[in-house]
């Protein structure tokens, strides 16, 4: 592994742990002083706007990559996101909101809040495409920082008023993204409509795949939102607040790749490759379940001491993320977008096929250890895809196979336990 990936790598992770520490710290304060309930409603707000960005941010980010990739600017880029950007982002807000059956002033200040801070976005892709890690740094962390002080000032002065508080995170999410990354030039730029004609790369590819991926990861909470109690809904994305905040350490080792993923450099994803996402994910999979228990005694968090079983199925997904992550964005940056939309497509129809054959066949079966069980065992097939994907052009280790097949044995195991 080349010397400077490691330094990015080192950057981007450091700053992202004192970022989740904080955004970590900010739910442990919530999830104290709200009843379950309260908690739930916030969750549920913030998993229709992760879903909208899962699917205007990631779709414009590696949409962006591809321009300036084509040696295009992120100033040409500005007038392109305003018209198309900022439609996406309505759009997907109202379909998420109504889908979450979020009220209009959650929708419409949800929508607002996207358009404002996803403006910045060809300038924030460009510093990534560069290796410019400082400004993204910087951001981030001022906008963790502020949002914990304003979640603080919530739970003093106004709790009880939930939509209070997540209207005001929104603000704060535009506020901090324009601050960091709006330049003067930008008041011309966003409305020069001659930049739209250097745009040659089609959306809809993009568009496509994450529309697919968002369904994918939606498609448990779904299910358990519809077969069983608001109080499983609120244990189910509790136990996410545990799993996706360790995507941080994920972010940052594609971060750091990303330049090298965005050149014209042939990549060897070999044993040295896999040990740079695999160990981590590993280390982060296998300590969560094991010091979770530990930690809701120090926090005082027993109401959710059921988190720490659903942990046990849950966490593997973190390994196996962190090694599919490495393989789907290469496909994705080098023009796969069809392939790893097919894949997604596969993804959701047999993750579909053994929910529904559990609810008609094994009605006996624990919901919540089966849902997110399946989605794991799902995820891990997608590793087998994309690795006969590369295999086809760029020499792969079979770690990349044999791990996640690893992966699927240990949930069957585990589903046989806990049925």
């Amino acid at each position: 592994m080349e010397r400077n990936i490691i330094k990015s790598a080192m950057a981007f992770l450091s700053s992202s742990i004192l970022v989740q520490l904080i955004g970590f710290a900010s739910q442990i304060v919530l999830m104290r002083n709200l009843s379950l309930n309260d908690f739930g409603r916030y969750a549920l707000a913030f998993e229709a706007i992760a879903m909208c960005n899962m699917i205007v941010t990631g779709a414009f980010r590696n949409y962006y990559l591809r321009e300036i990739k084509k040696e295009n600017t992120g100033s040409n880029l500005m007038s392109y996101q305003l018209f198309f950007g900022s439609f996406w982002c309505v759009m997907s807000t109202i379909i998420v909101g109504v889908m979450f059956s979020l009220d209009l002033v959650l929708i419409t200040s949800m929508a607002i809040s996207l358009v404002i801070s996803s403006l910045i976005m060809p300038h924030w892709v460009e510093a990534l495409a560069h290796g410019r890690r400082k400004l993204i740094i910087y951001r981030d962390i001022a906008n963790s920082a502020l949002t914990l002080v304003f979640i603080a000032s919530f739970i003093l002065f106004f709790k009880g008023n939930i939509e209070f508080l997540i209207v005001g995170i929104f603000i704060i999410n535009a506020s901090v993204a324009i601050l960091f990354f709006w330049k003067k030039e930008d008041f011309r730029n966003i409305l020069n409509l001659e930049s739209l004609k250097s745009v040659t790369t089609p959306l809809t590819p993009f568009f496509s795949i994450f529309i697919a991926n968002t369904a994918y990861n939606k498609i448990g909470v779904t299910y358990i939102n519809h077969f069983s109690t608001i109080s499983n809904v609120a244990l189910y994305l509790a136990m996410y607040k545990f799993i996706t905040p360790l995507f941080f350490i994920q972010a940052s080792l594609i971060s750091a790749v990303m330049p090298k993923y965005n050149s014209n450099e042939k990549i060897a994803f070999d044993l040295k490759f896999f040990s740079f996402f695999a160990l981590p994910g590993l280390l982060v999979s296998v300590f969560l379940p094991l010091l979770f228990p530990i930690f809701i005694i120090i926090a005082g968090l027993e109401r959710y001491s059921d988190v720490s079983t659903l942990l046990y199925f849950g966490s593997p997904v973190i390994f196996v993320s962190f090694i599919y992550g490495a393989l789907s964005n290469f496909i994705a940056i080098n023009g796969g977008q069809s392939y790893i939309l097919k894949t997604n497509i596969y993804g959701i129809l047999v993750y579909l096929m053994f929910l529904i054959t559990s609810h008609i066949f094994i009605p006996s079966i624990d919901i919540m250890a089966s849902t997110i069980s399946f989605f794991v065992i799902s995820e891990s097939i997608l590793c087998y895809i994309y690795y006969s994907k590369i295999k086809k052009t760029n020499s792969i280790t079979v770690f990349f196979l044999v791990s996640p097949l690893l992966v699927v044995l240990y949930e069957i195991i585990m589903l046989c336990i806990f049925r």
